[in-house]
Parts: structure tokens; C-alpha cells; sequence
């Protein structure tokens, strides 16, 4: 699979899997807790850096990477990558 389809198969699972805040506080922040699956590309960890960086850029603000979950891709050299 090439990097630029994986790339969107994360991206659109990051936007599947995020998920509102259960917590009013959280909700009146304008604050959103989301998740990631497929944990098996370098991607996932550049693009946790960039949503919970201090000061992230205005378009990611308000985002967190909370969880994580390793199922995804069956490719060997993919699947193996994950711990």
C-alpha cells in the first residue's frame, strides 16, 4: 500500500474514531478527545506531536490524541511495526 493511501486511511480513521468530550468542562472549552487506529506508521506519532503539541497550530487547536488502537493493516511489513 503506498504511503499517500495510508496516510489518508489515517487520516479519515482519526476523524471517524474522534469522539466529543463527556465532560462539560471539556465541551465548553471547545475542547475534542480523539483516537487513532492503525498504529503502524510514523505518521501516527508526527501527527500526535502536532495535535498535542503546547501550542499547536490554529486549525488542530482544541484536538487531543487521547487513545490508541494497534488493529489496522494485515500487510506483514505494516503489522509488524506495531508493538
Amino acid at each position: 500500500m503506498h504511503t499517500s493511501v495510508r496516510f489518508c486511511l489515517l487520516t479519515i480513521a482519526l476523524g471517524v474514531v474522534s469522539i466529543a468530550s463527556a465532560s462539560a468542562d471539556d465541551q465548553d472549552s471547545g475542547s475534542l478527545r480523539a483516537g487513532m487506529i492503525g498504529l503502524d506508521t510514523s505518521h501516527v506519532i508526527a501527527f500526535t506531536k502536532i495535535f498535542n503539541a503546547e501550542a499547536p497550530a490554529e486549525d488542530v487547536a482544541g484536538v487531543k490524541i487521547v487513545a490508541g488502537y494497534p488493529g489496522g493493516t494485515d500487510i506483514p511489513a505494516s503489522a509488524d511495526r506495531v508493538e
